[in-house]
């Protein structure tokens, strides 16, 4: 299944071609994964799977079902109680599958007022850069659109 992003045994699997799993110095780490798999339309945290968009700290899943004003745009709005309550130093946002999902440029400016990290990438990129911070930096959010 071309761009599922799963572990075994702790180390990182991702697919890059036609369905064969590949295995290399770069994508090879044996740490804590929070998320442990995503492809088009499912996402596994902690060891439990989600078919709607989530928002992720290291610690749990604060949001199971993340709906937005308007499907593909990210309004301040969206996040805010979020971004409150947690208060992050650093925002990921996965923008779906094919990257669809646009941060609108109010999350940007608030963002970068309060001196918050943001990254907006396609899911499987936004997960993989998520992983990686959440081992240094427990101060992360992540919001993830599954699908387009």
């Amino acid at each position: 299944m071309k761009g599922h992003y799963t572990i075994f045994n702790g180390y990182v699997l991702e697919d890059y071609s036609g369905g064969h799993i590949n295995l290399s110095p770069r994508t090879i780490c044996n740490i804590d994964m929070i998320v442990e798999e995503y492809s088009f339309g499912k996402i596994r945290v902690h060891g439990k799977t989600y078919t709607n968009d989530v928002i992720v700290t290291p610690e749990k899943v604060v949001c199971e079902k993340w709906w937005r004003k308007e499907g593909h745009k990210v309004f301040l709005e969206d996040i805010k109680q979020f971004l409150l309550e947690y208060s992050p130093r650093i925002v990921v946002f996965g923008t779906g599958y094919h990257g669809l999902v646009k941060v609108q440029r109010e999350v940007y400016s608030f963002l970068e007022e309060k001196g918050i990290e943001i990254y907006a990438l396609p899911t499987r990129d936004a997960v993989r850069l998520f992983n990686e911070i959440a081992t240094r930096e427990k101060s992360i959010l992540g919001a993830f659109h599954l699908t387009c």
